[in-house]
Parts: structure tokens; C-alpha cells; sequence
């Protein structure tokens, strides 16, 4: 019985700590992505640019805002709003998504 409950008990242990890491990797990769979209950077590669950082574009290529989606743990995740005129940034926000 004891053997169960410890095995039971680092069971939660070990998803607490995947849950950790995954949050902390979308997070990261979002702060990321905003720190190469400078204020006044073109928007030409800012698909690409989502796309190798791990991110999901869910706006059109028209939308303004751009929004991409890093997903971090089960239903969470991290929105990157990129707002553009004339093609250029003119900001960039990151915010947490909870379920």
C-alpha cells in the first residue's frame, strides 16, 4: 500500500514539474518573439519568424492585430498580439491564455 501511494505521489510530482517546464517554455518563446519584433520592423517574415519559434498564427495575413499562439501546458498557453500599420510594427504584447 505504502509503494502505491509513493509511486502515486511522484506521479504528481513529475506532472507538476512538465506542467512547469512546458509553461515556462511558451512563455519564453513568446518574450522571445517579442524581443525580435522590434517597434518599426518589417512584417514581411513574421509568419516564418512565429513559425520557427514554435508559434501558431491564428489571425489572417490582413488581421490587425496578428495573433500568434505559443501552447504551453493542457489548454494553456501564451497569446502574442502584433499590432501593424503599413506594414511595419508598431507593438507588440504578450498574455497569458488560463483555461
Amino acid at each position: 500500500m505504502l509503494k502505491a501511494l509513493v509511486f502515486m505521489g511522484a506521479l504528481f510530482v513529475a506532472y507538476f514539474v512538465y506542467w512547469n517546464y512546458q509553461d515556462h517554455n511558451a512563455q519564453t518563446a513568446a518574450n522571445t518573439l517579442c524581443g525580435k519584433l522590434a517597434v518599426g520592423a518589417d512584417t514581411d517574415a513574421l509568419v516564418d519568424i512565429a513559425k520557427s519559434a514554435g508559434g501558431r498564427l491564428l489571425s489572417n495575413a490582413t488581421a490587425n492585430p496578428q495573433v500568434i499562439f505559443f501552447p504551453g501546458p493542457i489548454f494553456n498557453g501564451f497569446w502574442v498580439e502584433v499590432k501593424v500599420s503599413g506594414g511595419k510594427v508598431v507593438s507588440c504584447t504578450t498574455t497569458r491564455k488560463d483555461d
